[in-house]
């Protein structure tokens, strides 16, 4: 599949067409200013819709944490960008059950997650002034 024929397809396929190109590639590419605004799950017009980038996956299905399918998401683009709609009432953290030509595997959703750096740390880092990096970067126990 091609990206034309991805934009082609893509009024039949199920997917929410709410990603705009412009952002789709600045995610693949790695240069989006603000992922947590794009990917993960996102509310639009009364609806939960879900967002992913997984490079190698040709189809992804979205599960709860309990294992439950709540919704196929489509390909938007070839790199691994995906999205669909979910049929769950409220947000909540998800894994994609991802497939290819070579198996199956199992990833949870990142985005499910808040950011744990706020713009003051943000800002004290550039600065080379920040004076807890220690509480905020490494591998801490935090609850969301």
């Amino acid at each position: 599949m091609t990206k034309a024929g991805s934009r082609r397809e893509k009024a039949n396929d199920g997917s929410t067409g709410l990603t705009s190109d412009a952002d789709i590639r600045a995610i693949v590419s790695g240069h989006h200013a603000d992922p947590f605004s794009v990917l993960g799950v996102q509310e639009h017009d009364g609806r939960l819709i879900a967002r992913a980038f997984i490079a190698g996956a040709e189809h992804l299905e979205a599960l709860t944490l309990k294992g439950k399918s709540c919704g196929k998401l489509f390909r938007r683009d070839d790199a691994g960008f995906f999205e669909g709609v979910l049929n769950i009432r409220k947000r909540q953290p998800l894994r994609y059950r991802c497939s290819n030509a070579g198996g199956e595997w199992m990833v949870a959703d990142t985005y499910s997650f808040a950011p744990v750096l706020g713009p003051m740390d943000d800002y004290y880092i550039g600065e080379g002034r920040h004076l807890r990096l220690f509480d905020k970067l490494g591998a801490h126990p935090i609850h969301h």
